[in-house]
């Protein structure tokens, strides 16, 4: 028999639970990351579909396409600042991500408690008796604890959606009428 001090014990048990719950901070910020992006892309798009709609109709000359050009760019600053930044500097983490979890499968607030008592100041403000009883529990049933449920796609599949189909629709357009791409 090893002896295994009482603070990395508790690590060793929730081991497992910090590894999901790290798994879905990673999945949700990689989801945050791509939908900021697609705004923007999604934003560019559009304003070269509308310059190219209103050079078709107006057969515009350089400076007037130069002129566009710098509103869309304008446009464009202004949907990053608006709509892509915000979900930039959105950061998360492992408590976090224990919160919403708690949430979405309506449980106490054990699985918060239990991760910081696992912070080596616990010892100085917890009690070590109600420490292991709550890591204890934790480790109990968090095996069947589904940390991915509540987690969805949908904002990032919606724009994924208008980003191919608006991409699909420039291309062919740009395939149909290929002198008023440039």
């Amino acid at each position: 028999f090893t002896f295994i001090p009482q603070t990395r014990f508790h690590l060793m048990q929730l081991a497992t639970l910090r590894s999901r719950l790290n798994q879905l901070r990673r999945r949700r910020a990689a989801v945050r990351q791509a939908t900021a992006w697609s705004a923007i892309f999604l934003a560019v798009l559009w304003l070269v579909a509308a310059v190219f709609v209103i050079d078709l109709a107006m057969l515009m000359d350089i400076p007037q396409r130069a002129v566009a050009w710098f509103l869309c760019g304008c446009i464009a600053a202004w949907v990053f600042t608006r709509h892509t930044k915000p979900w930039l500097g959105m950061k998360e983490d492992l408590v976090d991500v224990a919160l919403l979890v708690e949430k979405h499968q309506h449980i106490d607030s054990d699985l918060v408690a239990a991760l910081q008592f696992q912070d080596r100041e616990a010892a100085r403000w917890g009690s070590p008796q109600l420490e292991s009883a709550v890591i204890q529990y934790v480790e109990e049933f968090s095996p069947s604890l589904n940390v991915f449920e509540g987690f969805t796609y949908r904002r990032f599949k919606r724009r994924m959606g208008w980003l191919l189909g608006t991409a699909a629709i420039i291309g062919g357009a740009g395939l149909l009428f290929p002198g008023f791409l440039w």
